[in-house]
């Protein structure tokens, strides 16, 4: 057993990164700079939504909806990774969809898989774990408590929604290396049928949970990789397979095992590198017993509200050093015959590729009676290898905080996919949300859309109705944790919008929370979600009728005029300069 010392990860940054997650995710870098640095002049016109979205090939592609000024007319941009301009060869070539911003309106039905409803308990996965004795074990020392608590009491004490932080990075100093030919630890074995086994484990004194972090990753046929809880393998539904480079999946207790198996007759060189280690240091259970709001009501109280509550699911991700829960949910799409795992979530919560690549999804994290005891979060089923980042907007510069997912591994069956509508929804509607408050167990608020502004900004509005929903609850609220959740209709229940944040809390009823407006989105989402349905808005589908609301119809083609040429700039530069300065720069309310 060897006693081994962490590089500890930057606490600022994860100060830094939690603060803004209370004012959401940073916007789309700099729209309007980067239209005029694309030739359009200040005051001629101006970016009236940017978004990001992934090509089928995996590139990520930047789009602006542009206005004139002078006449209103509208027309769409999009820039590479690099911030240069796309014109529309290079996008036919991408696959890139043009956006119709008059879309039909469409009332897409909550979908019921076979297998409804699913069952609580987690059923074990295979690979079985070799269970070698005398495994080579790191044992990394206890996380100082009391400073960790004083960090996060901090981060929350002006009772704005930010994030309720479970778990913190270390970098592993030396980083484990493992190679065909050589290990910096433990040791290659034979086993009976010819096959080679190298395994260690990993033990975090106190924490509550562990996910490694593979910075190298063997791509080699015949060499396969899986984690698991040294100490119960086949607990939380483990042991796990690891299928590429990032983090791994969960495993609960403060141990770990690594296994790397390599079939007999496999020859060819391979690597794998151990650089991080996340430390789950509390029990989202314990969090939300301490702290979580005495007005919340437990979805098992609302047993007609079941069915919609098995598609939302709590959202487990790692970024800059620090471990993150959200809410998200299952969407349906408008094509019977598929059931492709959609995730809608806020943009603040999972707004790149890097934050999606370390997604677990926890389903059925919820009691079975009201008021009943929720299942250890170790044995509900999960959805573990991450998700592609499909398309999404921040929540300034016309964006409503969005974020559409593909998850990589298939939910289990039983799961339902939710209904969306792309109505707006009109002052007064009675609406409803299914949500992980401080990562607690599954919950649900009710309340109605509202236009009185907050009282703690003057009337003002922390976000503009144009495009995001003001909702006043009458009975629940929202918390850290909440973000993401669905805006349902209490009457359809279907999504009308996803929460990006507010001042709403158990104490202060009378404040409104804001979530981004689905209809508003639907252009930017309408390729996945409603893809029979071409550019121009014909095809087939559950439409009802024709698209009304801002921008041109198809009559006027410079709504759907893609590119104009110009220079450019990295984007990607522009944002991490502003990633340095956005915590002073934004008003409190994402509630991560």
């Amino acid at each position: 057993m060897k006693t081994h010392p962490f590089t500890m990860s930057a606490v600022l940054l994860a100060i830094v990164l939690s603060s803004h997650c209370v004012a959401g995710w940073p916007d789309t870098p700099d729209a309007q700079s980067l239209l005029e640095r694309a030739g359009y002049g200040v005051g001629e016109y101006e970016a009236a939504l940017a978004w990001t979205e992934t090509a089928p090939g995996g590139e990520m592609v930047q789009g602006l909806h542009v206005r004139v000024e002078a006449t209103g007319e509208r027309f769409d941009l999009y820039f590479d990774a690099q911030g240069y301009p796309l014109d529309d060869a290079a996008l036919a070539a991408l696959g890139i969809q043009p956006k119709n911003w008059a879309p039909r309106r469409v009332s897409q039905p909550t979908e019921i898989r076979p297998g409804f409803p699913l069952k609580t308990k987690a059923a074990p996965l295979s690979p079985k774990a070799a269970g070698l004795l005398n495994l080579s074990e790191w044992v990394f020392p206890p996380k100082d408590a009391e400073a960790l608590a004083l960090e996060d009491a901090f981060l929350e004490a002006d009772g704005a929604k930010g994030v309720a932080r479970i778990g913190v990075v270390d970098t592993i100093s030396p980083p484990v290396e493992v190679s065909s030919d050589h290990v910096a630890t433990g040791e290659w074995r034979v086993l009976a049928d010819g096959s080679r086994l190298w395994a260690m484990s990993l033990r975090s004194l106190g924490a509550v949970g562990q996910r490694v972090n593979f910075s190298v990753f063997p791509e080699t046929a015949g060499v396969s990789v899986m984690v698991y809880a040294t100490d119960a393998p086949e607990s939380g539904g483990g042991p796990r397979p690891v299928t590429g480079p990032g983090w791994s999946p969960t495993c609960f207790g403060e141990a770990m095992t690594i296994e790397c198996h390599v079939q007999a007759g496999v020859d060819a060189p391979f690597r794998l590198v151990l650089g991080e280690l996340l430390y789950l240091y509390r029990d989202p259970l314990a969090v939300a017993e301490k702290a979580a709001g005495t007005c919340n009501i437990g979805i098992a109280c609302r047993a007609d509200w079941l069915t919609e509550a098995m598609s939302v699911g709590g959202l487990a991700l790692v970024y800059s050093g620090a471990s993150l829960f959200c809410t998200g949910t299952l969407i349906a799409d408008t094509v019977q015959d598929t059931s492709i795992p959609y995730l809608l979530t806020a943009n603040h919560c999972v707004g790149t590729q890097e934050k999606a690549q370390s997604l677990e999804v926890y389903w059925l994290y919820q009691a079975e009676v009201c008021d009943g005891e929720a299942p250890s979060l170790s044995n509900v089923p999960r959805t573990t290898g991450g998700a592609d980042y499909l398309a999404g907007t921040a929540s300034t510069a016309g964006g409503t905080d969005v974020t559409l997912l593909r998850l990589r591994e298939t939910p289990p069956e039983g799961l339902p996919f939710v209904g969306w509508l792309t109505d707006p929804a009109p002052v007064g509607r009675s609406v409803a949300v299914i949500h992980h408050p401080r990562g607690d167990a599954k919950h649900i608020s009710f309340g109605s859309v509202t236009d009185n502004g907050s009282l703690q900004l003057g009337g003002g509005r922390l976000r503009p109705v144009e495009t995001f929903h003001e909702v006043l609850w009458t009975t629940g609220t929202t918390e850290p944790g909440s973000s993401g959740c669905p805006l349902f209709t209490q009457d359809t229940r279907q999504i009308i919008g996803q929460l990006y944040g507010g001042y709403a809390s158990c104490s202060k009823p009378e404040e409104p929370d804001y979530f981004g407006r689905f209809d508003v989105s639907f252009p930017i989402l309408q390729p996945w979600l409603d893809p029979q349905v071409n550019p121009e808005g014909e095809g087939e589908g559950e439409g009802e009728g024709e698209g009304e609301g801002e921008g041109e119809g198809e009559d006027e083609p410079p709504c759907c005029r893609r590119t104009k040429t110009g220079g450019g700039s990295s984007l990607f530069v522009t944002a991490l300069l502003l990633m340095t300065l956005w915590t002073a720069a934004l008003p409190g309310g994402g509630k991560q």
